[in-house]
């Protein structure tokens, strides 16, 4: 089960490794002498490709398949995650993808609720790319309250 904090630390550990590769990256390029910023470029890649974060599962078949079928701690995570809403590398393609099998579940009240609190959220806040994602999703859970407040 995820907590608030697993996705907080994911997003940091993100962040700073893609922050490392850009960094190396552009010292490798203002200098291609430098076999030092190579290898340091190379590391912060490996390193990025090697680590496995508490958020990872949420991109496998069996995730996408808990999620169609039910199953109310994956359902419970997948929400968990949309409403801290992280911001790092690929996380808009998860939440779409998240957002994608969301619409063919099985939906308790309690998660419709949830799911218009995070629209609410989502439409007024930043430019994303999952934004149609979330008005198709929309459709799925609206409520005349719901309606008026997003008008």
């Amino acid at each position: 089960m995820l907590t608030h904090k697993d996705i907080l630390q994911a997003e940091q550990i993100r962040n700073s490794q893609v922050k490392r590769i850009y960094e190396s990256s552009e010292l490798w390029y203002s200098n291609k002498q430098n076999q030092e910023a190579l290898d340091e470029w190379r590391k912060a890649c490996n390193d990025y490709h090697n680590t496995t974060l508490a958020i990872d599962y949420l991109w496998s078949d069996e995730t996408r398949m808990k999620i169609k079928s039910g199953d109310r701690e994956t359902i419970d995570d997948v929400l968990l995650f949309l409403e801290v809403d992280p911001w790092f590398f690929r996380s808009g393609y998860l939440k779409e993808w998240l957002i994608d099998n969301l619409m063919h579940a099985p939906l308790t009240e309690e998660d419709k609720v949830r799911i218009r609190q995070i629209i609410i959220a989502v439409a007024g806040g930043r430019n994303r790319r999952e934004f149609r994602r979330f008005c198709k999703l929309a459709t799925r859970v609206t409520s005349s309250e719901f309606e008026a407040t997003i008008a």
